[in-house]
C-alpha cells in the first residue's frame, strides 16, 4: 500500500532499555507529560503523548549493557537489512522477532557497535505524524568519520543525502526536505551512538526544568543543522537524550 511504502526510511519508533524504569518513567513523565500503559509480556511499558503512541521503555537486564535509547527505521526487509549490515562490517544482536503492532524487529548494530533498529510495519501504516511539543522529532549519529557512515547507513536503510540548511549532509528517506531523519556531527574523539531528540517549546526552560528533575546538561545550546537549537543530556538514570526547539517561523 502507499502509505506502507511512504514510511520507509523514517523512524517509527523508540524504546528505552534502562536499569531504572520507574525513575525513567518518572522523569519524562514529569518533563513532557507522558503517560504509560503495560504491553502485552515482555513489550516493556507503552509510551503516550496524550493518544499518540510513541515507544516503550524496557527493564535493562544488567546494569550496562545495552542500556539507552534506540529509534527504529521502517525498512522493507528485516531480514535482509541484517544481512546488508553483516556484509559491510556490522551485524545485529541476537533474537529476530515479530512484536504485535509494530512489526518484526532487529537491533542492528553498525561497524563501530553503534545501534539502530529496522523494522517492518504493517501493510498501511501511515507516516507518523508531525511532532507536537513532547514528542521525539530528530535522531543524530554522532561520528568520527561521516564518509564511513554515509556509505553504511546509505545501504542498510536506503538513506540518501541531503544538504541542510548549515551546508552539512543529512540522512533523509526521500527526495523531499520532509523527509529528512537524521543528522551527522563529526567529532574525531567520539564513541559512535546514535542520540534521539524531543521537540520543545523553549530549549532554556525545558533544560532548566529537566535539571531540577535530576538531568545533568552535556551540551547547553547550539545550532541544529535542519534549523533550530539543540541541547544535550543525559536522564536520571544515565541516558542521553536531546532537546530541539524548531526555529521560528517568520
Amino acid at each position: 500500500m502507499r502509505e506502507g511504502r511512504a514510511i520507509l526510511g523514517r523512524v517509527v519508533w523508540r524504546e528505552l532499555t534502562t536499569p531504572e524504569p520507574e525513575k525513567a518513567k518518572a522523569f519524562y513523565a514529569d518533563l513532557f507529560g507522558w503517560t504509560y500503559e503495560e504491553a502485552a509480556p515482555g513489550a516493556g511499558t507503552a509510551i503516550r503523548l496524550g493518544e499518540v503512541p510513541l515507544g516503550a521503555i524496557r527493564q535493562a537486564q544488567r546494569v550496562g549493557f545495552g542500556t539507552g535509547w534506540v529509534s527504529f527505521v521502517s525498512v522493507d526487509n528485516v531480514d535482509a537489512s541484517v544481512v546488508i549490515a553483516s556484509a559491510d562490517g556490522g551485524g545485529a544482536l541476537p533474537g529476530l522477532r515479530d512484536v504485535p503492532g509494530l512489526g518484526r524487529v532487529a537491533r542492528v548494530v553498525d561497524y563501530a557497535e553503534a545501534m539502530l533498529a529496522a523494522v517492518k510495519s504493517p501493510p498501511g501504516t501511515p507516516v507518523p505524524p508531525k511532532a507536537g511539543v513532547g514528542a521525539f522529532c530528530w535522531e543524530a549519529l554522532i561520528t568520527p568519520d561521516v564518509a564511513r557512515a554515509k556509505e553504511f547507513y546509505g545501504k542498510v536503510f536506503g538513506w540518501r543525502m541531503q544538504t541542510a540548511a548549515d551546508g552539512s549532509t543529512v540522512f533523509a528517506a526521500d527526495s523531499t526536505p520532509a523527509g529528512q531523519v537524521a543528522s551527522m556531527e563529526e567529532s574525531p574523539d567520539a564513541r559512535q551512538h546514535w542520540r534521539t531528540h524531543l521537540r520543545v517549546e523553549s530549549l532554556d526552560a525545558t533544560r532548566e526544568h529537566a535539571v531540577r528533575l535530576g538531568a545533568k546538561v552535556l551540551i547547553p545550546r547550539r545550532a541544529n543543522p535542519t534549523g533550530g537549537s539543540l541541547a544535550v543530556l543525559t536522564d536520571p538514570t544515565g541516558v542521553e537524550f536531546g532537546l530541539l526547539e524548531p526555529a521560528r517561523a517568520d
